[in-house]
Formats: structure tokens, sequence, C-alpha cells
């Protein structure tokens, strides 16, 4: 099985060496950055609260809401299609895909073991 690390690295490098064809956009998330307090900054999250904060190993706090926050901004900056290997768990990849469909976005999923999937349930 291919870890979503590796996927991101390989469609990269393959738009990369594309570029008539492909146009790379990164758009990182700002783990560090919270929403103003008691505001929802996209549709469907709750906004950030006091003590939400989450700690990773090294120590440092990070804000659980800046991927999905970065995902829509991604789906309102628009794009031709969406190209996703998740997991069951990927919260983020799923999020990213509902987001994308909501704006018109035609999502590619790919399974398990990389194939395009006909159908797919988000």
């Amino acid at each position: 099985m291919v870890e979503p690390a590796e996927v991101d690295s390989i469609v990269d490098q393959l738009a990369r060496e594309q570029p008539s064809m492909y146009q790379v956009e990164v758009h990182p998330a700002n783990w560090e950055l919270c929403a103003p307090e008691g505001q929802s900054v996209c549709p469907g999250l709750r906004p950030c609260y006091p003590d939400h904060r989450r700690q990773n190993t090294q120590g440092t706090t990070w804000c659980p809401t800046a991927g999905l926050r970065r995902n829509q901004r991604m789906a309102e900056a628009g794009a031709a299609g969406c190209i996703a290997h998740p997991w069951i768990m990927s919260t983020g990849t799923w999020d990213m895909l509902r987001r994308a469909r909501a704006v018109g976005i035609e999502p590619f999923v790919f399974d398990e073991r990389g194939v395009l999937a006909k159908e797919w349930f988000g």
C-alpha cells in the first residue's frame, strides 16, 4: 500500500513533468493560526474555541481546523479536477473531496490498490 505522502509526491512529480497539461499549486495549511475566536471561517466547520489546540509529540500545539480551512480555500480557488487516494480514516482527504464536489470540481478517487474508483460515496 502506498502512503498518502508518497501519493502526494508522485502526483506532484507527474504534474511538474507535464507543465503544458497541469498547473501545480501548493496550498499548505497554517497549523499555527486559528480562526478568529467564535467565528466559523468555512462551511460545515465549528469555530475555534478556547483550549481546542492539540499537542504533537514534540510538544508543539496546532489548530485541528487548519487543514479543513485550507481545504475550503483550495475548493474556492477552483480546479478542473481533484485527484485523491484516501484511506478509510483520511478525514482531511474525504473533507476535501466533499468540498470539491460542492463547488463543481470533478473528483478522481483511487482506491487502496491505486485503481480509479467508478463511484465513491462522500
